[in-house]
């Protein structure tokens, strides 16, 4: 053996190792080949379904917001020029259904997307901005804009509850008299602010007097016992009052009218018959109502704006203009509606037919003690009452006195100055 050589069951045994080592690596490349497809499909499918964890946590609102102008790309984008559909045209077009779909879905705050067209439209090029601007203050918006001022002071203030209390303490607390008194003092306060504001205010009251009716109902006071009916025991010398008996057709009259019992067949309770005409009273009242005045409601607002635009020449139609047209029409229509909710509602005969026949239902009555409470819980007229009562005059009489209605008296006189 030379000198130097390494024995030879070294090299058989350092061959041998580095024969297993290479296929054991041999082998963990082909395991790690053949694992490879699987691991990258699960890492794949993890990633899917973190973007769908991800894609399902955002909000709807978001969605609506980022794809819209997406899907209607196509028109504002729109620039063509078929004669028949110019490209003012199609980005109008599609500038009004981004703002309804917005409006509809509230994807952003309300008074955000009344914003848009400042922006839209003359990024656009359908108008200039001073244009967009100077539709935004017209006269008739900023009309609109004090009647919702006017509406947000008197809530504030409380003055609509003393207002409607006080009518119904003059008018009566009868049931007819009641809806009459709903109707006229939603009807007031619907001329000169918005129909759903005044809504809103007068049912709270409303409610109020309901359930002063149910708590009255379930805890009726008994009469006291009149004198043929106490008797004399035998036995002692002193008296007791007999046990009354009572009358059967007032129990079922008060079991009727409870909140709890239905009427004969399952139908509504009186009360609750009485309580669907006061609320349907007092919507109507605020629809009629806002017909009366030109800060009633937007719709009137806008028909004075547009026919001026329309019909340059014309007269304008100023708030004592259209108080002379509107008033009689409001108060006829309010008599109407209020005859008819009686007949519906309040009238006996009418109900118990309703009903499916039998006797004839107790009409629900508010007892005039509880309309005195709840106007005394107010107190005496509080300074922020007598600043928003004041202010309130001052407005009504600024707005029938700017441009009022000349009325033609006896010599040629006027009533009335006129200013155009």
């Amino acid at each position: 053996m030379p000198a130097g050589a390494p024995p030879p069951y070294e090299d058989s045994a350092s061959s041998g190792t580095r024969e297993s080592i290479a296929s054991g690596e041999v082998s963990s490349l082909v395991g790690n080949t053949r694992a490879a497809p699987s691991v990258q499909k699960r890492d794949s499918g993890n990633r899917l379904q973190q973007v769908r964890r991800v894609l399902s946590n955002v909000d709807s609102k978001i969605w609506t917001l980022a794809l819209t102008p997406l899907i209607l790309s196509p028109l504002l984008l729109y620039g063509a020029g078929d004669p028949g559909f110019p490209a003012p045209a199609a980005r109008t077009l599609g500038t009004t259904v981004l703002i309804a779909t917005y409006w509809a879905t509230e994807a952003l705050p309300l008074a955000v997307t009344a914003m848009l067209p400042l922006v839209l439209l003359p990024l656009l090029g359908v108008q200039p901005g001073k244009d967009v601007a100077r539709s935004y203050f017209q006269d008739t918006n900023l009309l609109f804009l004090g009647g919702l001022m006017v509406a947000s002071a008197i809530e504030k203030a409380n003055l609509h509850r003393r207002i409607a209390l006080r009518v119904l303490l003059a008018v009566g607390t009868e049931p007819r008299q009641l809806y009459l008194g709903f109707m006229l003092a939603c009807g007031f306060l619907s001329m000169w602010i918005s129909n759903t504001a005044a809504t809103a205010m007068m049912i709270p009251i409303a409610r109020t007097l309901i359930e002063s009716i149910e708590e009255a109902d379930a805890h009726p006071v008994s009469p006291p016992p009149r004198l043929d009916e106490i008797s004399i025991d035998q036995g002692t010398a002193g008296r007791r009052p007999a046990c009354p008996v009572p009358d059967q057709d007032s129990v079922e009259t008060r079991a009727g009218r409870g909140s709890g019992g239905g009427a004969e067949g399952g139908g509504p309770t009186p009360l609750q018959l009485y309580t669907k005409g006061l609320l349907l009273s007092i919507a109507y009242a605020s629809s009629i109502g806002g017909i009366a005045t030109l800060t009633g409601t937007g719709p009137n607002l806008v028909f004075s704006g547009a026919i001026t635009k329309i019909f340059p020449g014309a007269p304008e139609v100023s708030f004592a203009k259209w108080m002379a047209f509107a008033c009689p029409v409001s108060i006829t229509l309010m008599l109407i509606v209020w005859a008819w909710m009686c007949y519906l509602f309040a009238t006996p005969k009418r109900r118990s037919l309703s009903n499916g026949g039998g006797q004839q239902d107790a009409l629900p009555t508010v007892a005039p003690e509880e309309v005195w409470r709840q106007y005394r819980s107010l107190g005496p007229l509080s300074y922020q009452e007598r600043m928003v009562l004041g202010h309130f005059i001052v407005l009504t009489f600024l707005w029938i006195m700017r441009n009022p209605l000349v009325v033609p008296v006896s010599g040629g006189r006027r009533l009335f100055w006129h200013t155009d």
